[in-house]
């Protein structure tokens, strides 16, 4: 009996060592880290990476292998350097409103002398095209001028939905604020927020753009453009350069290909959607939207009954993502990426993730080595499933304990 419980036990060891050792097995690529010094240590992800992850990026691990051969693994946070912006409304009253011949003026003062940079304004005409003026002042006699015929503008019709209604400016610290609309009729002003906008810019990564094919579709009246990136990358924010002179305003979406298959009638694409919006002379910002693992992607023009726009160049630019790894003991450590049916990792980390340190120090990380699958054996073929495993770890541990009961029923 005892020569039997000894081999259970041995069994259930050698069970509990495949199954971490298959932890790092069952990933496809792995590469190991440098530069470990410290417990913390931050690791910036190179785009080679993304190629080969799973599209949430849930398969990422950090594993480490110690010298008796235990493989151990090192919690860490996934983040992204979004960056940040805040808007705090500011208190104000409306002092009056007055008109010229060629305008109106709104007057407002602030309760408080406090630095503003944004002032949204709401108006009750659905189409116009104005240029506005702002001035501040601090006894409401001598005005300085702030923004000078700032084009605001408002289309409304069958296909577009358009509004540019938003003073942005340097920040400016006044008692009071005078906008200047050069109108002949009433705009109908419904309301105005005042607000200071405090922007913690992203970081971003650039993205080369491999190939880049525009088209017209002049049966829809759309012009096709189809971007194929470097590399599958997380892709956030894509601008879209054009050498026209002319004002426009063009509907456009753009989404990014999943999938494509040849037919016999020409390839087919899955599609999800990233952006659908208003391509603007006025708005030369890029487009941002969620950050999405992105390889090739289709962007529609729609022109109407306008000439196609120039397509100069796209500019696609994504988040740094970083690692911030926390590691418990010496050992030689990897990182392991490539299951696509990885679970996202539960750390307690991820609860206390406002104590980690700041200022961590950079890792490195060696060529990507392709991990090796096992050989096909009937073994290999009972363990290769989680599930298999665990129930025979169950077995044995069942087994012992009864062997256990056994014994002390007999003493």
């Amino acid at each position: 009996m005892t020569t039997l419980r000894t081999k259970l036990c041995c069994l259930l060891c050698f069970c509990l060592s495949y199954s971490l050792l298959a932890q790092l097995d069952s990933y496809e690529y792995k590469r190991e880290i440098g530069g470990i010094t410290e417990q913390w240590h931050q690791l910036s992800i190179p785009n080679g990476i993304f190629a080969h992850t799973n599209a949430s990026l849930t398969d990422l691990r950090v594993y480490g292998i110690t010298e008796a051969n235990d493989t151990i693994e090192a919690p860490y946070i996934l983040s992204k350097a979004e960056g940040t912006t805040t808007s705090q409304l500011v208190d104000f009253k409306s002092l009056n409103t007055t008109k010229t011949a060629n305008g109106y003026y709104y007057t407002y003062e602030v309760s408080t002398t406090v630095a503003l940079n944004e002032i949204k304004l709401d108006f009750g005409t659905p189409n116009f095209d104005w240029r506005v003026s702002l001035e501040g002042s601090q006894d409401n006699r001598e005005w300085f001028t702030i923004k000078d015929k700032e084009r605001l503008l408002a289309i409304k019709n069958s296909s577009t939905d358009y509004k540019f209604t938003t003073l942005r400016f340097p920040n400016a610290q006044y008692q009071y604020y005078r906008v200047y609309v050069q109108s002949k009729t009433d705009p109908l002003l419904r309301r105005a927020k005042l607000s200071m906008e405090t922007i913690q810019n992203p970081t971003y990564r650039n993205y080369r753009i491999k190939k880049m094919n525009v088209s017209e579709n002049k049966e829809a009246r759309q012009t096709q453009i189809y971007v194929t990136l470097d590399s599958r990358v997380p892709l956030s924010s894509l601008k879209i350069n054009t050498t026209d002179a002319i004002d426009y305003y063009r509907s456009i979406s753009i989404q990014h290909i999943v999938d494509s298959v040849e037919t016999e009638k020409g390839w087919r694409y899955t599609k999800n959607n990233l952006y659908n919006g208003t391509l603007s002379s006025l708005e030369k910002d890029a487009f941002l939207f969620n950050s999405t693992l992105v390889g090739k992607l289709h962007i529609q023009i729609q022109n109407q009954d306008n000439a196609p726009l120039q397509i100069e160049s796209i500019e696609a630019k994504g988040y740094e993502h970083t690692l911030k790894i926390r590691f418990g003991q010496e050992a030689n450590y990897y990182l392991a990426y490539g299951k696509a049916e990885a679970r996202a990792p539960q750390y307690d980390l991820q609860q206390v993730s406002n104590t980690i340190p700041t200022n961590l120090k950079p890792l490195s990380l060696g060529e990507q080595m392709v991990l090796p699958k096992a050989t096909e054996t009937t073994t290999k073929a009972l363990f290769e499933n989680s599930y298999w495993l665990w129930a025979v770890m169950g077995i044995i541990i069942l087994v012992l304990g009864w062997f256990s009961l056994k014994m002390i029923q007999k003493k």
